[in-house]
């Protein structure tokens, strides 16, 4: 089959899916966000997660494959996807690690380099010093590269345009808030900072990372009147503007919109929001109105990931998946 044949079909184009990850049993729920806007049809229940261990961390995603570790000594990582149950890739162990295994201290993240055509593994660890590791999906082994963060990371990677994007650790005593933002560049395989527009609080809590239409996105939670959404249009020239301001109030009298998360876009010219991570609302800027989704046998400890059914079919082309055999 021609490489990337599948994403080819127009009919798919425009598929969009909601992944439900119920934490506490590793059941994941895939709902249709098209054919049935404003209340989301159950597709079907991807039981095999369900016989991964509780140690499993879903770490990053990226064109619809899901990243997982589970931590210790050695470490198992491996790449899944959900939209062909039992079909995964299982990354080699890394045969030169710490001598305890620090999750807090390590960050993952899976992305892909368009300049390259290759998924590429990022591992960082800050701890007794900075190193970073690399692995080509498609080969046997890890590889230390000369690039490190300028800044200690922290949080879920978000993947968007080449790149990979964390917000930096503020608790390391930095006292300036001019970069807030390092990203990876896959093709260079190098470490950089981006620049972040006007925001309204210098607390990093109060941002989140997102992937937008497949540009890079921040969420301003800082107010207690609306939400910010920014975009940056132009990578090359790092150009912020600000696409969206929903006019959504702080519940209970609360000093910003932090209990808000934004998911991602939604039917036609929305966008999906949580709220406390067990509520589910459709935004639409055109009237300036929320509308409540309901969706069923949602659990409290969940973790919400969006993905394009045409980028996924692409990645399974590219990436050379294998069945999944779980002991």
């Amino acid at each position: 089959m021609e490489k990337n044949s599948f994403s080819s079909d127009p009919s798919l184009a425009q598929e969009l899916g909601l992944l439900l990850f119920l934490n506490s049993r590793f059941i994941c729920r895939r709902y249709d966000v098209t054919e049935n806007r404003g209340k989301p049809e159950v597709l079907d229940d991807l039981i095999i997660l369900q016989k991964l261990s509780s140690r499993f961390t879903l770490e990053s995603h990226c064109n619809g494959l899901l990243f997982f570790v589970r931590y210790g000594i050695p470490e198992d990582i491996f790449i899944y996807n959900p939209f062909r149950p039992g079909v995964s890739q299982t990354l080699p162990q890394i045969t030169t690690m710490e001598e305890e295994p620090m999750r807090f201290k390590q960050k993952y993240a899976l992305g892909f380099s368009p300049s390259t055509e290759e998924y590429k593994v990022v591992r960082v660890s800050n701890h007794p010093s900075f190193r970073a590791m690399i692995h080509t999906l498609g080969t046997t082994s890890w590889r230390d590269i000369v690039s490190i963060p300028p800044s200690p990371i922290y949080g879920k990677p978000v993947y968007a345009d080449g790149a990979l994007h964390w917000k930096i650790d503020t608790s390391y005593g930095s006292n300036t808030m001019e970069h807030r933002i390092v990203s990876f560049d896959l093709g260079r395989e190098e470490f950089f900072v981006t620049s972040h527009p006007n925001l309204g609080s210098e607390r990093n809590e109060l941002i989140d990372l997102i992937e937008w239409r497949g540009c890079l996105a921040i969420v301003d939670f800082s107010f207690n009147t609306h939400i910010d959404i920014w975009v940056m249009k132009d990578n090359i020239n790092k150009k912020w503007v600000r696409e969206y301001r929903m006019r959504v109030k702080a519940h209970d009298g609360e000093a910003d919109n932090s209990e808000f998360q934004v998911i991602s876009p939604w039917g036609d010219g929305e966008i999906l929001l949580s709220l406390r991570e067990d509520q589910f609302f459709s935004y639409d800027p055109k009237t300036d109105q929320p509308t409540y989704i309901h969706v069923a046998e949602l659990r409290k400890t969940i973790s919400e990931e969006t993905y394009r059914t045409r980028s996924l079919l692409r990645c399974l082309d590219a990436g050379g998946l294998s069945p999944l055999t779980i002991i």
